[in-house]
């Protein structure tokens, strides 16, 4: 399956970030798996906007460690919602340091990755 990589936004401590809409992510390519690097430090918060005209599912992908027997985590997505995602990497990294996330055929919309210090 061909990958679409999402390059994460640093933010700072103590300072304001640039304006950082939701449409200033990656696109959603359907079909794709959408990569993000998980932080070695720090926090990931991950926003996807799915601007479909009607829902989908997007889901996340068990990693390879301690958790990831709990499976993956499924996110039923209504037109225009815009979801925030706070993962373990206990539960979605996987072995190589990455999130996967898949969407539904059709799927259109905005993936943006935050790393929080």
């Amino acid at each position: 399956m061909a990958q679409t990589v999402i390059a994460p936004v640093q933010l700072n401590k103590n300072t304001t970030s640039a304006d950082l809409p939701i449409a200033s992510g990656a696109a959603i390519v359907a079909g794709d798996d959408h990569v993000i690097a998980y932080p070695e430090e720090g926090k990931l918060i991950i926003a996807i906007n799915n601007t479909t005209a009607g829902a989908k599912n997007l889901t996340v992908k068990a990693g390879n460690f301690l958790a990831a027997g709990q499976g993956d985590l499924v996110t039923a997505m209504a037109q225009d919602d815009v979801r925030y995602l706070v993962l373990g990497s206990d539960r979605f990294k996987n072995t190589e340091g990455n999130i996967v996330i898949q969407v539904e055929a059709g799927t259109t919309g905005f993936i943006m990755a935050l790393y929080l210090p």
